[in-house]
């Protein structure tokens, strides 16, 4: 089946096809990737209201699918590469931070961020009964927020584990700067509107970093914390679950109950005030949030005009 048939209702429909191991195939890059909204691609059930029907925890659950939709990303990008769509990238200033080479992020880097970004923020939803039920316009409407705030997190995870000072690191290892003129092309750094860029750029840099990537750094957050966060953010969207409201708390208390766990596992001594402070991340976040969705009208990094339909099909929903 060509990439191209695929519907809108395949993207954000409740349905859960059978997902393929194959790698991405360079010929697909400018379609929609073969990264199916589906739940968990190691169990038969899903996170549903009432006693798990899993027999692992829950977030052990979401754990694995994290991990899964990163090894995916990197087929993806191991073929986007390959092909370079979008120009030389031999003649890209390549920097060297804490021993691995990064080059600075596209247009087209930030679009498939974005796209995977809410490719996975669905799969995420579809883990829940909950989600699934909802119409087509109303998980439209969820993931206008909830795609950004997925690439984030692992935007921050990764900026946490690989970044240096003032660098903010994509999924795919490419890099944002505060600095708008660091490993800007030449030609690009004289045209006429750059000195108005250079000032609005630094603007989403700072925010996430601030606000996700230097107190996942400091907190040295883990990829089960990762997980717990994407779902807080998920289950708190204002005014899209309020006809399932205990369905909500049982999950919301379930992911309270294993972070706590996995706290007192981890750091026994501070248990209760890593808890909370995780937790008061998730305000942090929307506040980078809100930056992102800015830098999408200003920035020549954020282009709008040159995002793939589904991303704008969504973000202008």
């Amino acid at each position: 089946m060509k990439a191209s048939a695929i519907q809108r209702r395949d993207v954000m429909g409740p349905r859960k096809p059978k997902i393929k191991e194959s790698i991405v195939k360079t010929e697909i890059i400018e379609e929609v990737p073969k990264l199916i909204m589906s739940s968990n691609p190691s169990s038969t059930g899903s996170m549903s209201e009432g006693p798990p029907k899993h027999k692992r925890p829950l977030l052990e659950d979401l754990v694995e699918v994290q991990r899964w939709q990163c090894s995916k990303h990197h087929s993806f990008f191991e073929a986007h590469e390959a092909i370079n769509l979008d120009g030389d990238l031999s003649s890209m200033t390549y920097l060297k931070l804490n021993g691995t080479l990064h080059r600075r992020a596209r247009a087209r880097d930030v679009n498939s961020m974005l796209k995977l970004g809410l490719i996975d923020a669905a799969t995420w939803g579809n883990q829940f009964d909950l989600f699934r039920r909802l119409s087509t316009e109303e998980k439209k409407h969820i993931l206008t927020e909830f795609g950004f705030t997925f690439m984030l997190v692992d935007q921050g995870y990764k900026t946490a584990q690989k970044a240096e000072k003032g660098f903010w690191l994509l999924q795919n290892d490419t890099y944002m700067h505060e600095d708008y003129f660091l490993g800007l092309p030449e030609e690009d750094a004289r045209k006429e509107n750059a000195a108005t860029k250079a000032k609005l750029h630094p603007l989403f840099v700072n925010e996430s970093l601030n606000c996700v990537g230097y107190p996942f750094k400091n907190l040295q957050i883990d990829e089960h914390e990762c997980a717990v966060l994407k779902t807080i953010l998920l289950l708190t969207q204002q005014g899209v679950f309020k006809h399932c409201v205990n369905e909500v708390k049982h999950l919301y208390d379930c992911c309270m109950t294993e972070l706590m766990g996995h706290s007192q596992r981890k750091y026994p001594d501070t248990a209760a005030e890593r808890f909370g402070t995780i937790i008061l991340l998730t305000s942090s976040i929307r506040c980078a949030i809100n930056a992102l969705y800015n830098q999408t009208r200003v920035s020549d990094v954020f282009d709008l005009m040159k995002f793939d339909p589904l991303v704008r099909d969504v973000l202008l929903s």
